[in-house]
């Protein structure tokens, strides 16, 4: 498969990137049950009301979206996009967590117009995501899906 390879990221290392407020905020959710792409679609709320984006424009609000395709675009193709971050990807990892996520919501963050700041809760959020579903099922299930109009 095409993308990044994710195998030095744990999902405790990634949540320990979150402060301890939106750490316990997903750890509450998750004891609930609640589907990752809610947990998702909360946290890309949070940022709304405080920090700006980058530029003229409003707040985002497809942001979960938004990451979760840019995630896509990254970790399941050869997009050229993320290509500089594939590339360093290997020396990113063997850093620590702080130096991948801050790297992925600074390429991120840049695609979406929004500081990093912004999209680092998200991004991680997203990532835990991937471990959790695996990238070969998150790949499929973020496919975008083809239009099939009927013969006739």
């Amino acid at each position: 498969m095409a993308g990044l390879d994710l195998t030095g990221l744990s999902e405790e290392a990634l949540l320990a990137e979150l402060p301890v407020p939106v750490r316990q905020r997903i750890t509450e959710m998750s004891g609930r049950s609640v589907p990752e792409d809610q947990i998702g679609a909360v946290l890309a709320l949070a940022p709304g009301g405080s920090i700006a984006r980058k530029g003229a424009g409003s707040w985002r609000a497809d942001l979960w979206p938004a990451v979760v395709q840019e995630l896509r675009v990254l970790c399941c193709t050869d997009d050229a996009r993320y290509a500089d971050i594939r590339d360093k990807w290997t020396g990113l990892q063997g850093d620590t967590a702080s130096t991948a996520v801050a790297a992925l919501s600074g390429a991120i963050g840049a695609s979406l117009g929004l500081a990093a700041g912004v999209v680092a809760p998200v991004v991680v959020w997203g990532l835990v995501t991937v471990l959790r579903l695996g990238l070969g099922v998150f790949c499929r299930q973020t496919e975008p899906k083809k239009l099939e109009v009927p013969a006739g």
